[in-house]
């Protein structure tokens, strides 16, 4: 549980640098939410997958192995 908010809290900080940092060369205050709320979903799910997956596999491998 707590590699799941510590992963969601590094992806967060870098969706917001990456998609509001670009607010510098006048891209707008809307097109920079709107980049950063699907930068949310499409990273923060992947990433979710990915590790909740490889910690039920660890574990179906570990009670199947004894």
């Amino acid at each position: 549980m707590f590699v799941n908010l510590l992963g969601i809290g590094a992806i967060t900080l870098f969706n917001a640098y990456y998609s509001f940092g670009t607010m510098l060369f006048k891209v707008s205050l809307a097109s920079a939410a709107t980049d950063f709320f699907w930068s949310e979903i499409v990273f923060n799910g992947l990433f979710l997958i990915v590790w909740n997956g490889y910690v039920l596999i660890r574990y179906l491998v570990k009670k199947y192995r004894k």
